[in-house]
């Protein structure tokens, strides 16, 4: 059984300036997916780190004015129902670190997409994947056996073994990789070079483990952050191209409309909502019960 209620998810652009200082029941965990936010108008949070407000404390945060045309955040209000977990949750910093921001953006993503399709069971899974992350960053604050290095900033992390003929690489590392720096790898040969192996080794052992190319990944990881830069923030289609590491803006509209079915532009007038409400929010007021100083 989860340990967490999740009452709203959203993912959104956080407006520049002061931020209203509010407390509310229930816990409420934001974090940047791009740009900075200031927190109490006391300290920035940047990408890879997190504000975590517990029950009855104010907090307020907006984003950076340099950073405004480009900042979203992740934000999700839950209760906690198992009291280890809360007692625990309770005791942590306000500011949180992230070991593994990658991971961290595969469970936002399943979140976001859980609330949205609204699948069968889509509550209990959105509470079991809440619970992972909140379970997981306990561990890490406590420097437990979870003690995971950003690969991000090491990449001689990502070669963690072969086996005895030398052909196999910890491929999980390398997809957590693409996961954090996809706008940043140009070609196969980038990604050849970085694990030490050769291209046709490299495409055939990622096939084997994720049924798709290594660079179709890439794509795929590219894909994502310029759908979330198209509905968050304010730049032109040309420049998310050039942000997402497509570089051709006529590649990246076939990219694009190959996998969504719309071009860039349909898909940000289409739109989408910030906040989902989740059916456990049902017994709580979003508005109302929340005070403001």
């Amino acid at each position: 059984m989860s340990g967490v209620n999740v009452l709203w998810v959203a993912k959104y652009p956080p407006n520049a300036g002061r931020g209203l200082s509010h407390k509310h029941e229930f816990y409420q965990l934001t974090y940047p997916l791009s740009g900075r936010i200031i927190v109490n108008e006391e300290f920035y949070v940047n990408k890879g780190e997190a504000m975590l407000a517990p029950p009855e404390r104010y907090h307020s945060f907006f984003s950076v004015k340099e950073d405004e045309s480009r900042a979203v955040v992740f934000d999700c209000k839950f209760t906690v129902t198992d009291p280890e977990l809360h007692s625990s949750l309770a005791a942590m910093d306000f500011k949180l670190t992230f070991s593994d921001f990658p991971r961290i953006l595969r469970y936002t993503e399943s979140i976001i997409e859980e609330a949205n399709e609204k699948s069968l069971f889509y509550q209990q899974n959105i509470d079991s994947i809440l619970t992972t992350l909140l379970v997981g960053t306990v561990r890490d604050s406590r420097k437990s056996i979870y003690n995971t290095k950003d690969v991000s900033n090491d990449p001689a992390a990502v070669l963690k073994a072969f086996d005895d003929n030398g052909n196999k690489a910890d491929i999980n590392m390398l997809r957590e990789y693409i996961d954090g720096n996809a706008e940043k790898i140009s070609c196969l040969e980038d990604l050849s070079a970085f694990m030490h192996i050769n291209k046709t080794t490299l495409t055939e052992i990622f096939r084997r483990s994720f049924g798709t190319t290594p660079m179709k990944y890439v794509n795929h990881r590219r894909f994502l952050l310029a759908r979330d830069m198209l509905l968050h923030t304010n730049m032109t289609v040309s420049e998310i191209s050039e942000k997402t590491g497509f570089g051709s803006i006529h590649y990246f509209c076939k990219v694009f409309k190959d996998k969504a079915g719309i071009s860039p532009m349909a898909y940000r007038e289409r739109g989408e909502d910030a906040f989902i409400e989740l059916p456990h929010s049902e017994d709580y007021d979003h508005r109302g019960k929340t005070v403001y100083i």
